[in-house]
C-alpha cells in the first residue's frame, strides 16, 4: 500500500450549511450537510471528488488526503435554521455526509486532541433543539463507518428523527479490499447496524453503488435486514466501470487515473427496495397529492418563499417515517 500524507484543517466561515437542492425529485433530500470536506478512506469509486473539483477547483489527490473540518457548523445550523423554520414541512429533510465522510479516525481524534470538541455532536443536539421548539427536521446520516457508534446515546435520544444509512457495495471481503481501501470491514459495519437496530435506531442499507447482479444485492439486503435494518436502497455504479476499478493501485486512484464513463443512467433493482421512496399503492394505484416544490435554483432562502414554491403532482412514497414520528410530511409515508 502507498504511503499518504494526510492532512487535517479546521476552517471557518459564514456561508450557509445546508445545500438546498434543485430540482428535487421522488429520490431526493431537499438539503444536503457536509460538516467536513474531503475522505481518507479511499474508495475508489467514490464520485465525490468529480463534484468536489466542480465546486473547489481541487485536485482529486486532495480529497483522498486533505479533510477540512468546518470547525463553526453547529453555530452557523442554528441560525440557519431558524431562518427556514417556515419552508414547508416536507422540505425540512436533510441528508447528512452525502458527499464526505465525517467518522474517520483521524478527523475526530485530531478535533479531540486540538479543542476537545466532536462537530458532528454539535450538529446534532442543533437539530434536537430546533425539533424540540416545534422546527422539526429530519436526518439521514449517511456513513461506512462504525465510529458512528460514538455518538449512539444522542442518536437514541433522536430516534424519532434520525435514519442512518450504511453504505455496503458487497459483502465479499475481499472484493470490498481491492474497491475501498481504508474503510471499515463489512463485519464492522454489519456490527454497526445490529447496534443501532438493537437501540431501535432506523437503519438503512445502501448498496450504491453495488457490485454484481440481482442476486449479489439480494444478498446484502437479507445480511442487512438479518442484523436489523429496516430499509433498502440499490443502485448501480454508473460514473465508472468496476473492472477497470479493480485494476487501480492508491497512486492511480488520487493521480485521477479513472476514465469516467459518460451517459450511463442510474439503475436499480426496484423490486428489493424497501422503506427508500418507493411508490405505495392504494387499492392498486399511486395516489398523487399536491405539495409545494421549488422551481427556481435559489430558493432556500426565505425573503418572498412564496414566490419561489409552486404546487406540483408527487407520488405518495414509503421512507419509514410513520414508523418514527406522527408529524405530516405530505407525500411521505
Amino acid at each position: 500500500m502507498a504511503k499518504r500524507t494526510l492532512n487535517i484543517e479546521f476552517r471557518t466561515n459564514d456561508s450557509p450549511p445546508l445545500n438546498p437542492q434543485f430540482p428535487i425529485g421522488q429520490y431526493d433530500h431537499p438539503f444536503t450537510l457536509n460538516p467536513t470536506i474531503g475522505c481518507f478512506f479511499g474508495c475508489k469509486y467514490c464520485y465525490s471528488p468529480i463534484f468536489t473539483a466542480k465546486v473547489k477547483n481541487q485536485k482529486r489527490k486532495k480529497f483522498f488526503e486533505n479533510v477540512a473540518v468546518q470547525f463553526n457548523m453547529a453555530e452557523r445550523l442554528d441560525k440557519h435554521l431558524e431562518n427556514l423554520k417556515e419552508i414547508p414541512q416536507h422540505l425540512k429533510r436533510v441528508q447528512i455526509n452525502e458527499s464526505n465522510e465525517y467518522y474517520l479516525p483521524q478527523v475526530i481524534n485530531e478535533l479531540k486532541k486540538q479543542y476537545n470538541r466532536d462537530v458532528m455532536l454539535e450538529i446534532l443536539k442543533v437539530f434536537e433543539k430546533h425539533w424540540d421548539n416545534g422546527n422539526k427536521w429530519m436526518l439521514h446520516i449517511l456513513s461506512k463507518s462504525h465510529l458512528i457508534l460514538n455518538h449512539l446515546d444522542q442518536l437514541k435520544n433522536m430516534k424519532h428523527m434520525v435514519q442512518i444509512e450504511i453504505s455496503i457495495s458487497s459483502i465479499d471481503e475481499k472484493l470490498i479490499r481491492d474497491l475501498e481501501f481504508y474503510t471499515p470491514t463489512i463485519k464492522k459495519r454489519m456490527e454497526t447496524i445490529n447496534k443501532l437496530a438493537t437501540n431501535d435506531i432506523f437503519v438503512r442499507t445502501m448498496a450504491m453503488p453495488f457490485w454484481g447482479d440481482y442476486k449479489e444485492v439480494e444478498a446484502i439486503k437479507k445480511l442487512s435486514f438479518n442484523n436489523g435494518a429496516r430499509g433498502f436502497k440499490n443502485k448501480r455504479l454508473n460514473y465508472f466501470d468496476w473492472q477497470q476499478l479493480q485494476a487501480l493501485d492508491y497512486n492511480d486512484l488520487i493521480n485521477d487515473k479513472v476514465s469516467r464513463v459518460q451517459g450511463r443512467p442510474d439503475n436499480m433493482f426496484e423490486d428489493l427496495n424497501e422503506k427508500s421512496g418507493e411508490t405505495l399503492l392504494f387499492k392498486g394505484k399511486p395516489k398523487i397529492v399536491n405539495v409545494s416544490f421549488p422551481h427556481v435554483r435559489k430558493w432556500s432562502t426565505p425573503t418572498i418563499l412564496d414566490e419561489k414554491l409552486s404546487l406540483q403532482d408527487q407520488k405518495i412514497i414509503d421512507c419509514g417515517y410513520s414508523q418514527l414520528n406522527k408529524v405530516k410530511w405530505a407525500y411521505i409515508k
